[in-house]
């Protein structure tokens, strides 16, 4: 997988880059032998038919939902956080089972060896708070029905923000206690959060090669929510000189790769053959279903420049900006779930605006521009779930399958309910 991602400039997966951070977490000293002693106790469980019986029985006894333990494991993604929050969640039931059965535990090696004392449980709740926020990224940028590639930035900056030297958020906790000051998280896990914070600069900031950069870059500025790079929920980041680089980054490729050529007589050239002249207008249309998703009211950048009562022979003014200075002068969209695909396709058009059916500017080069950053997923989720699919489609039992046969089973199974 890693191979194969390497052919492309700057291709790499978001989620396995924040996962190798959460390891260096989990694996920092102080909160190393916390994640081990949890392992082991996930492990025999996992392995004691007994141990898990009883265990859900307690369960069932403390009305406390009746899950297995969950197992860190270093190429699934989150696992350290899920693990952490089933113990949150099974604190009662994991006690209980040890006051039941401490009396086996010189007996049971394997159990003994692992037993969580007061100083783990604590370690273990502020942990999964830790972890929380890269959970929740690495959960959204693996999706493959909307763009992810725009999101990472934005993320990462509020991630790396998350990990700061500052108070700890608990939202399962009672409204008084969500917050943590940060004397009074525990002192490993605040010298591991730390680290967490250093290593993920070291990644995105610091060590990011330039090819990555400008992907991230130019897909973030191609995103109309976060061109201005005001990313949300970030508190004190200051993003200016990030932003210029970004800017100037897309100024290059779009000026090298995409800008048409102006012709011999100074116009810029159609970067598509011209429509026919739209049909006279009798009655004002019914805006498309694509315009419609907009709650916000057109930018009065993106309506035509005559009103409806003007005369038909009245020229418009001729705008000379080219499509990347008319898109950086509309203001960012404020719906952070819009659909950025649909965003660009309502305007891949050369028409100009027309006030009576609400049609956005058009900016035809610059959306073919957008399709082909933003189509770029963040993550190989999408490459790994085909995988394992075609895995369960092609056991052992089937060895005689053909290519044919599996591409359409496989098809049948992705795309039908």
């Amino acid at each position: 997988m890693a191979k194969g991602w390497r052919g492309f400039d700057g291709g790499f997966c978001v989620d396995h880059t924040i996962e190798l951070s959460v390891k260096n977490y989990t694996g920092a000293e102080g909160v190393k032998d916390t994640f081990t002693r949890a392992k082991g106790i996930v492990a025999y469980f996992n392995r004691s038919t007994s141990g898990i019986n009883d265990l859900k029985t307690i369960q069932a006894a403390s009305d406390l939902p009746q899950r297995k333990p969950v197992m860190d494991v270093a190429t699934r993604w989150f696992s350290s956080y899920n693990m952490m929050n089933w113990f949150r969640e099974q604190q009662q039931a994991v006690q209980m089972y040890d006051v039941r059965h401490g009396a086996e535990a010189s007996k049971n090696d394997a159990y003994k060896a692992n037993r969580l004392q007061l100083d783990d449980w604590n370690i273990i709740e502020q942990s999964m708070a830790v972890l929380k926020q890269a959970a929740e990224v690495t959960k959204m940028l693996e999706g493959t029905q909307y763009v992810t590639i725009s999101m990472v930035l934005p993320s990462i900056h509020r991630l790396i923000e998350s990990t700061s030297d500052g108070p700890l958020y608990m939202p399962w906790k009672p409204q008084a206690l969500m917050w943590l000051d940060k004397r009074q998280i525990h002192p490993k896990v605040r010298a591991a959060r730390s680290l967490l914070n250093k290593d993920l600069e070291t990644r995105w900031i610091n060590d990011l090669p330039p090819a990555a950069r400008d992907e991230l870059d130019i897909a973030t500025m191609l995103d109309p929510r976060f061109k201005t790079y005001n990313f949300p929920g970030l508190k004190s980041s200051s993003l200016e000189s990030e932003y210029a680089a970004a800017k100037a980054s897309l100024d290059l490729v779009w000026t090298m790769d995409w800008k048409p050529k102006e012709s011999q007589g100074g116009l810029q050239a159609p970067a598509t053959p011209a429509p026919p002249s739209p049909p006279k207008k009798t009655a004002a249309k019914t805006p498309s279903t694509a315009s419609s998703i907009f709650a916000t009211p057109l930018a009065p950048e993106e309506m035509s420049t005559h009103s409806p009562g003007s005369s038909a022979s009245a020229t418009p003014p001729t705008d000379t900006r080219d499509d990347l200075e008319k898109y950086l002068s509309l203001p960012a969209e404020t719906n952070l779930d819009l659909d950025v695909l649909e965003w660009w396709k309502v305007r891949d058009h050369s028409l100009p605006p027309d006030i009576h059916i609400g049609r956005p500017q058009g900016l035809p080069t610059l959306a073919k521009m957008a399709r082909q950053y933003l189509g770029r997923p963040a993550s190989s989720a999408g490459v790994e779930r085909m995988f394992s699919k075609a895995g369960k489609l092609h056991d052992d039992l089937k060895a005689s399958q053909n290519d044919e046969t599996l591409e359409h089973a496989l098809l049948a199974a992705v795309n039908c309910p």
